[in-house]
């Protein structure tokens, strides 16, 4: 990219350099004609050029510029639209705003690579193929073909295992969202005891915490078989949901806290989906706290963490909701923060700046997702944890009978009305797993979902 910026004829003169092509040849004096690698205004020129293309374009290509502007990052773009025909007019707004060529191109559907010749595409979309062939974007491993998100583990035996080593190995596991969160968050603690114990960096680690790092870093492997939907509103054949909430779930243990973000999405056909968009942990201090004070610092994590969420996904008119099973907490919060020590009163100030009280709602410990998050889970047990909770959501959506007398209103009454006044998600459709190409334990859990889905139906 930076080759095909051209640099000003007036500030040429400070890209002076020498050259020959032979050792038998008089030097030359070269100017520099486009950006160049290793100067200190490269990378911000690199950033402000597409910048300033989006700018002058905006009435001309009003998506491109858009998606020029909000969804790149140098040189490298990640942006999607709700229909194909929109999808298209963006590609080809962004080709036309360009005065340099682009190159490696990937989507998730073929007719968006109609026109773009085979060298300047990442990846064959060939659709009849069952090989899943990834894609690398910003760090985050994609499959095209199955519109899916793969954590890619790299984990190297090592005779000599020391803290460098575990914070190297922790350091490639690439999770910006926090999709697996609750499995990485055990080596975050696992980290810390390490820091408790004074180790140099390339000290081994005491006999007694050795086989519980080997036995963890196996483990790790597991985390490949898991995919993720890219499309969190991918319900009732991926139409335009009707309205969409956040829903922010507190929680926390003696060791870490955290939070889980989910999107609701409700549909014109009345199916509702539940997707998990992003997670947050973190370790709790050193200095032990009583419990309530870090459900109390959870709270406020889940406070600040929806802002970014909500600002880069355009949700700002979504309704936020905000759960926490510490009621002492959920007191603190809706109380006068003079009343209380400095720690708690700070705290609840920047929670009610940030929040209103009445977006705070109590659950159960039973049913808040973000446990797995404050005690961390297996690898192994990530996917199983998911599936449960899919069918109790499955099972407490099956329709019991009619709302209404209206012949119109296909909508019926759930178990789910009863717990939180609404269905938890769509019933399962019959036809999810039809494809041999999906992988098979991602294959299974479907299967299973699925099973108890019909099992509901044949039970009205």
């Amino acid at each position: 990219m930076y080759r095909q910026i051209q640099i000003h004829p007036d500030d040429r003169r400070f890209q002076n350099i020498w050259w020959r092509e032979h050792s038998n040849e008089k030097l030359r004096l070269l100017q520099l004609s486009t950006v160049t690698y290793g100067t200190r205004t490269a990378p911000y020129l690199a950033t402000k050029c597409p910048q300033t293309l989006a700018i002058n374009n905006k009435s001309k290509y009003p998506l491109g510029a858009a998606a020029l502007e909000t969804d790149f990052y140098v040189d490298d773009g990640l942006c999607g639209a709700n229909t194909i025909t929109e999808a298209v007019e963006i590609k080809n707004q962004l080709i036309n705003i360009q005065t340099y060529k682009v190159r490696k191109w990937s989507a998730n559907h073929q007719q968006l690579l109609h026109g773009i010749s085979p060298e300047d595409q990442e990846v064959d979309l060939n659709l009849l193929d069952e090989e899943h062939t990834s894609v690398k974007t910003l760090g985050i491993i994609w499959l095209p073909k199955s519109d899916h998100f793969r954590i890619k583990v790299n984990t190297e035996t090592e005779n000599k295992v020391t803290k460098r080593i575990i914070c190297s190995e922790l350091a490639r596991i690439f999770d910006p969202v926090g999709l697996v969160n609750p499995v990485t968050v055990q080596a975050k603690m696992f980290v810390q005891r390490l820091w408790q114990l004074q180790l140099d960096w390339d000290e081994t680690l005491p006999e007694e915490m050795h086989p519980k790092w080997d036995r963890f870093r196996s483990k790790l492997k597991e985390l490949q078989h898991i995919q993720i939907p890219r499309h969190v509103n991918n319900q009732s054949e991926k139409k335009n949901p009707k309205t969409t909430q956040l829903h922010v779930f507190c929680d926390a243990s003696q060791g870490v806290y955290g939070v889980a973000v989910y999107i609701r999405s409700s549909f014109p056909d009345g199916t509702i989906g539940v997707q998990l968009l992003a997670s947050k942990s973190r370790v709790a201090p050193l200095k032990t706290q009583l419990i309530p004070r870090l459900e109390l610092c959870a709270t406020l994590l889940g406070a600040n963490f929806p802002t970014r969420i909500k600002t880069d996904l355009h949700l700002e008119q979504s309704k936020m909701f905000l759960w926490s099973d510490s009621e002492i907490t959920l007191y603190w919060i809706n109380s006068e923060p003079s009343k209380y020590q400095v720690f708690v009163a700070n705290r609840i100030v920047k929670i009610q700046e940030l929040t209103l009280s009445e977006q705070w709602r109590h659950v159960s410990s039973k049913l808040n997702p973000a446990d797995m998050l404050s005690r961390g889970v297996n690898p192994q047990d990530l996917e199983l944890e998911t599936v449960v909770i899919q069918i109790e959501a499955i099972l407490n959506s099956r329709p019991i009978t009619p709302q209404s007398s209206d012949l119109n209103d296909l909508i019926a009454l759930t178990p789910g009305h009863f717990l939180i006044g609404e269905p938890l998600t769509a019933m399962q459709e019959t036809s999810s797993v039809s494809s041999g190409s999906l992988p098979s334990r991602w294959k299974a859990s479907a299967q299973i979902q699925q099973t108890f889905g019909q099992d509901g139906q044949r039970n009205i």
